[in-house]
């Protein structure tokens, strides 16, 4: 948050702000540490079917041959296909970048033969993949059954591993903001009712109405000045000091 300086601010000291790393550093333990192990698995048996489908018909669906291509209609139909596709890469590619050097979308109509899209977005993974992990394709051969194995088991564990880490952002970010919510409407205040269209592009005109608040996406400029603007910062574990800060300034 982020506001002109007020009288009743506190000023803390070095000690004090150590103690509260340490007791968010403790908080972030503890839910690190309780995290079920179920979490992993279960992402890592949702991806280990398809990269083992995907895997063991790779040379058709590099070359697009009519079973190659049949695959990739299949799997296509599923994000966990897309993501199989993706991760064939080394390192494994984002969404964003494969469509953007492929100059097509990942969807799954581009999955049809003699579509040009569906024929770049081979170019780039062919361009991209993985050697270590699919060895037997730079050296046109069948992979033995150790390489196969080898292979899924690498790539499964890839996409589980960034499944999880996707799931813990978002952990996170749930916990922070739930917090917050929870005070505020707490306090009797509520969410605010529209988001400006273009994003807050002014902080006077695009600002909620009083009592009211909202998650906005400041432009560069605006975090650039606030850098030159007395910060609060507010700890999430200690969400009275938020609480009696809103109290005193309205």
């Amino acid at each position: 948050m982020i506001a002109a300086w007020p009288r009743h601010a506190r000023y803390w000291q070095a000690g004090e702000v150590a103690a509260d790393v340490g007791a968010a550093r403790n908080e972030f333990r503890s839910r690190r540490l309780g995290e079920p192990l179920a979490r992993y698995l279960a992402a890592f048996d949702d991806a280990q079917a398809v990269h083992a489908e995907l895997i063991a018909g790779l040379e058709g669906a590099l070359a697009l041959d009519i079973a190659g291509v049949a695959l990739l209609a299949r799997l296509w139909a599923t994000d966990a296909g897309r993501a199989a596709y993706r991760y064939l890469a080394a390192p494994p590619i984002s969404e964003d970048d494969l469509e953007t050097l492929a100059e097509a979308k990942l969807a799954p109509r581009s999955a049809r033969q003699g579509n040009p899209a569906l024929a770049r977005m081979a170019d780039v993974m062919r361009t991209t993949l993985d050697p270590r992990r699919f060895p037997w394709v730079a050296q046109a051969r069948a992979p033995t059954r150790a390489e196969l194995s080898a292979a899924i088991l690498a790539s499964t564990t890839l996409a589980a591993t960034q499944r999880v880490h996707t799931l813990r952002r978002g952990d996170e970010k749930s916990i922070v903001e739930g917090s917050v919510r929870g005070l505020l409407v707490g306090m009797g205040w509520q969410a605010a009712a529209y988001r400006p269209g273009r994003g807050v592009q002014n902080l006077i005109n695009d600002a909620p109405p009083a009592r009211c608040f909202m998650k906005g996406v400041f432009k560069d400029r605006y975090v650039l000045e606030a850098q030159e603007t007395p910060m609060l910062i507010f700890w999430g574990h200690r969400l009275d000091d938020l609480c009696n800060f809103i109290r005193a300034a309205v």
